[in-house]
């Protein structure tokens, strides 16, 4: 019987952040969705983790991959609902209730968004959905919030030579090729802000310039305004990327301070 949801986590030697995502899942008051792991090999007691919570709907593999973008695609691949959520180790649904409210939603269109929530030491920020038309700027909201009908992924949804932003040039060119947009008024996803997007967020706006470029007919905006967006993110980041880090650090020691020492 297919299920409603495929969720679908990639992991690389992170069996911490793969229990809380195991953790959540197993929390879910529905239990209409399968849980695929493309683990790429891990060697930190990963496959010993997926072993103890071995149920019948969770499906695993463990082997050596091209990276997150090639273990996306090996996972919807392998997926056999209706709706498929990219949920890799670490990231959490936000309730327990999340995919029970996704169910009676009675979702619409081709790729359906929700809120999601970063947790920067306890200190919450959910993030601006971004309406389809202006995908060309990015993300409409982090994948981990963003489901998609099973049928449009086709059999390689992710480019493998955007090494950054490929699930950014996914959207934008299931937009150019027609999908349909919906949305529904709540939080889906809780993540840490620790990805390949937030270390090096230059290299992302230049990847994303390219891939907006690459889409820019089917948004109607001209790559003169695309690369003049991008180029000012790119020097903003420049700017305030020590600041930033000023930030994080004294998050850190509130954090550290409240908590006290580790016994």
């Amino acid at each position: 019987m297919q299920p409603e949801f495929s969720i679908i986590s990639v992991v690389l030697n992170d069996s911490v952040g793969l229990r809380r995502t195991l953790e959540s899942l197993a929390a879910q008051t529905c239990r209409d969705f399968e849980h695929l792991v493309i683990d790429g090999g891990s060697q930190d007691g990963t496959v010993a983790l997926l072993e103890k919570y071995a149920a019948d709907r969770l499906r695993w593999i463990s082997e050596a991959d091209q990276g997150l973008y090639d273990a996306m695609n090996k996972g919807a691949a392998m997926a056999r609902g209706k709706w498929v959520l990219f949920l890799n180790a670490g990231d959490c649904l936000y309730a327990e209730d999340v995919l029970e409210k996704l169910s009676a939603s009675e979702l619409d269109g081709d790729i359906v968004c929700g809120g999601c929530a970063y947790d920067y030491n306890g200190r919450e920020i959910i993030s601006r959905t971004l309406p389809a038309k202006e995908v060309w700027k990015g993300m409409p909201t982090p994948h981990q919030a963003m489901l998609f009908r099973r049928e449009i992924l086709g059999a390689v949804p992710y480019r493998l030579q955007y090494r950054i932003a490929a699930d950014h040039e996914l959207v934008a060119r299931l937009y150019e090729q027609g999908a349909s947009f919906s949305s529904v008024p709540f939080i889906i996803a809780r993540m840490e802000p620790l990805g390949i997007s937030r270390t090096a967020r230059v290299a992302v706006y230049l990847e994303k310039k390219d891939i907006a470029c690459l889409h820019h007919r089917a948004f109607r905006v001209s790559k003169l305004k695309i690369a003049a967006y991008y180029w000012n993110k790119a020097a903003q980041e420049i700017v305030k990327a020590p600041l930033r880090r000023l930030w994080e650090r004294h998050l850190l020691k509130r954090h550290d301070a409240h908590v006290g020492p580790s016994s």
